[in-house]
């Protein structure tokens, strides 16, 4: 069940303690994990994301501009008549793309050759949340592993580094820098309220921003 879906009887398909255990420490305490009123205002904040007027414009210009960069690479290519690993590109161009329209990151994993920093981080945390949802031992396991662990945490350390350094930037932001530059994912949470009229704190943030772009 997708984690946005609304089923008529929610409390009939929480998500629990055992599947929540396995990806809190990659998710936090974000929509993947969330069961009940956090889970529904977390959903809300999402969903209100995907007006097709605010869609069009968060997504326009991150995935126009990562797609002319894949063009570009793509160009490059044929004019050296070399080869191109395409899944490769397109693996990046998303991660490129869905890094601007979510915190406004510019990752430019196109325009570099071979691995970057977030992008191992990112793929090594999506292999070992697959492998942590099939395996009921994983807790087990996982320390058996050398330097598994160590490196879980160091690519959670980056994916946290980047989430927090864009929200630290954007809040000290001022109003003409703001208006010159696309909006995003972090414009619209950062003045989304819960009931009792507090907002998004830098925590829910990073969780907004992992879950999307996991």
């Amino acid at each position: 069940m997708s984690p946005f879906s609304s089923p008529a009887n929610f409390d009939n398909y929480i998500k629990g303690e055992i599947f929540s255990e396995k990806v809190r420490d990659f998710f936090g305490e974000g929509i993947f994990v969330l069961d009940g009123d956090d889970w529904r205002f977390h959903r809300r904040a999402a969903l209100s994301m995907f007006t097709t007027k605010l869609y069009r414009e968060v997504t326009h210009g991150g995935f126009t501009t990562a797609a002319r960069n894949l063009c570009a690479v793509l160009d490059k290519h044929e004019a050296l008549g070399k080869p191109a690993e395409l899944q490769e590109l397109l693996q990046k161009m998303t991660m490129d793309a869905f890094g601007k329209v979510t915190f406004g990151l510019d990752i430019n994993s196109l325009q570099t050759d071979g691995h970057t920093e977030f992008g191992d981080a990112f793929d090594f945390l999506v292999h070992n949340i697959d492998s942590r949802v099939s395996n009921p031992l994983w807790k087990w396991t996982d320390p058996l592993v050398p330097g598994k662990v160590a490196k879980i945490r160091h690519s959670i350390q980056v994916l946290d580094k980047n989430a927090y350094t864009a929200i630290e930037t954007r809040k000290q932001e001022s109003e003409k820098e703001r208006e010159r530059r696309p909006k995003d994912l972090l414009d619209h949470c950062l003045t989304r309220e819960r009931e009792d009229g507090t907002i998004m704190s830098d925590v829910d943030l990073r969780n907004v921003f992992v879950g999307f772009m996991m």
